[in-house]
């Protein structure tokens, strides 16, 4: 007998019928009898087939689940535990309850082994029946509560998506990162576009007088407010390669984007220009501005965060038009002593001419002195500060050093004060007058800075310079350094470095005693397959045949 789909009576079809089921049997009088003896719709359930044998009812199976599997052990063609078995591994959620006609204890253990629900012998006690199906009706009642439980708390949580994107972002410059995997995890799982092997810079957002716009505005309009800016944020970004936006605070706005190796600093003024015109255009305000350092590792995202916003309060702005912040100063390194960082920061101070900048860093390197073990540990330092100055002084003529004029004067000075609180204040009398000095010399200015990188590029451009060589020689982080540079000359100092590279390759191949590759290891570059690849894009010539134009030329 073939297979015969069973038409449910009209009764079946209402909602009430939950659940379906299929009936297996070799004996047609016991597949018809449970369909018609047994009120199958009291319990929700829906015979939707019955079958001779487990060849048919697999064949039927494999793409049409059912809730539920009533068939019988011995069959031919294929018996109920294979049965069972190929259905356990296509629909696992599917019930099995199994009707014999045998008490067989090897088919009871195999039974069992399929997880099935219960094993009735024939011939069937229908109020067994009805209290076994009862049992299996109400689990998979429970089973769809959970299941619906489970589906509403994903819903929920996709529609959380948003607001947990950015909680984890708040999280992630607000708190130090203890695990990284986990975070990593987070991310991926929120699908946020960060990567722990990827350089990023951090930018800060601040809008000037959030409270006054905010102020005339209801609470939706508010929350409109911030979500149409990150939006526009956002869009502004991608242009750029920058991927995330969130509000952290009221009115500031943080964003990630990729640092490369090279130019970066190009797209971080870019990005903050555009960012500038949004703000003013668009709504009407002012904003500031501040950039960190490039880093790599999202544990790194926090203290970056802290670097730009320290930047925005210090004020380091690179001009007046645009109001991007970076930090001038690098920090010293912990590893190195409290007289070395003195050394780094005072003179970066003092040469910087910025009298707020000297009064903060003074106060931290007061900070220090409090932490030396003994009073004499404590005058040595101060007399180290004194002293300091000398070395932002060295390039201003005679007479005009103001109190460095005479050092043992100025140290006789400082020998008859009365206590150390007499000393703090001459020192930061004198420090004063050396940035009140250096402030009014055209050398304090970024474009003294530019030039002694330039003078620098010229005269050393046969080292492997770096941009953290040449910012640690004018007392100034890289990102600052970069930044300035770029806007005073319209070009980035690898791209002033490789022309004055490229300028001096050229003098050296009009020399045909100079071997090609020589020319290569002379002006600063370790391979001469790039070297030469770098002097065509330049030149439209390979340095061959540069060399060659030269000699017929000459």
């Amino acid at each position: 007998m073939g297979a015969t789909p069973s038409d449910p009576p009209r009764d079946a079809l209402e909602p009430a019928c939950l659940f379906t089921a299929v009936v297996v049997d070799d004996e047609e009088t016991v597949r018809r009898g449970l369909q018609t003896h047994f009120d199958w719709a009291r319990f929700g359930i829906r015979i939707v087939a019955d079958f001779p044998d487990g060849q048919k009812a697999f064949a039927f199976l494999e793409d049409h689940p059912v809730d539920l599997l009533v068939t019988d052990v011995r069959m031919p063609r294929m018996d109920g535990i294979e049965l069972s078995r190929r259905v356990r591994q296509r629909h696992p959620r599917t019930k099995i309850l199994f009707v014999s006609g045998y008490d067989d204890t090897e088919y009871l253990r195999e039974a069992f082994k399929m997880d099935a629900v219960d094993y009735i012998l024939k011939s069937i006690d229908l109020e067994e029946l009805a209290e076994t199906i009862g049992r299996v009706t109400e689990e998979m009642r429970r089973e769809n509560r959970r299941d619906q439980a489970f589906a509403e708390m994903e819903e929920k949580l996709v529609q959380s998506i948003p607001l947990l994107q950015q909680r984890s972002l708040m999280l992630l410059i607000r708190e130090d990162i203890l695990n990284d995997e986990i975070t990593r995890d987070r991310l991926k799982y929120l699908d946020i576009p960060l990567k722990d092997d990827v350089a990023y810079c951090v930018l800060v957002l601040q809008i000037r007088d959030i409270w006054r716009a905010f102020s005339c505005m209801r609470e939706h309009e508010r929350l409109m407010f911030s979500l149409r800016f990150r939006k526009d944020a956002l869009e502004v970004l991608q242009r750029h390669g920058g991927q995330v936006c969130f509000e952290n605070l009221l009115g500031e706005f943080v964003m990630l984007l990729e640092a490369a190796e090279e130019g970066y600093e190009d797209t971080l003024l870019s990005a903050s220009a555009d960012l500038q015109r949004l703000v003013e255009a668009q709504y009407g305000m002012t904003c500031r501005i501040g950039i960190s350092e490039r880093f790599t590792g999202l544990h790194s995202a926090h203290a970056s965060y802290e670097a730009a916003v320290a930047a925005i309060d210090r004020r380091y702005l690179l001009n007046d038009a645009l109001p991007v912040s970076v930090d001038k100063y690098a920090e010293a390194a912990t590893a190195r002593s409290v007289r070395e960082r003195a050394a780094k920061d005072v003179s970066a101070a003092l040469q910087s001419g910025d009298m707020a900048q000297v009064r903060a860093v003074m106060e931290r390197t007061y900070g220090d002195l409090e932490a030396l073990p003994t009073d004499d540990d404590r005058q040595n330092f101060l007399i180290h500060l004194l002293l300091l100055p000398a070395r932002v002084l060295t390039n201003v003529r005679a007479g005009e050093r103001g109190p460095y004029e005479s050092q043992r004067k100025l140290l006789e000075r400082f020998l008859y004060c009365a206590d150390i609180r007499e000393q703090k204040l001459l020192l930061l009398e004198v420090f004063e007058q050396v940035a009140a000095l250096m402030d009014s010399r055209s050398e304090t200015h970024p474009n003294y800075v530019v030039e002694r990188v330039r003078q620098t590029i010229r005269s050393r451009y046969m080292e492997q310079l770096s941009i953290v060589t040449l910012a640690d020689e004018v007392h100034l982080t890289s990102t600052y350094l970069c930044a300035l540079f770029k806007q005073a000359t319209g070009q980035t100092i690898n791209e002033c470095l490789t022309e004055v590279r490229i300028e001096k390759a050229r003098e050296l191949l009009a020399n045909p005693r100079i071997k090609l590759y020589d020319v290569c290891y002379q002006v600063g570059y370790l391979s001469p397959s790039y070297f030469s690849k770098l002097f065509k894009k330049y030149t439209k010539l390979t340095p061959s045949e540069f060399r060659d134009a030269a000699l017929l030329s000459g």
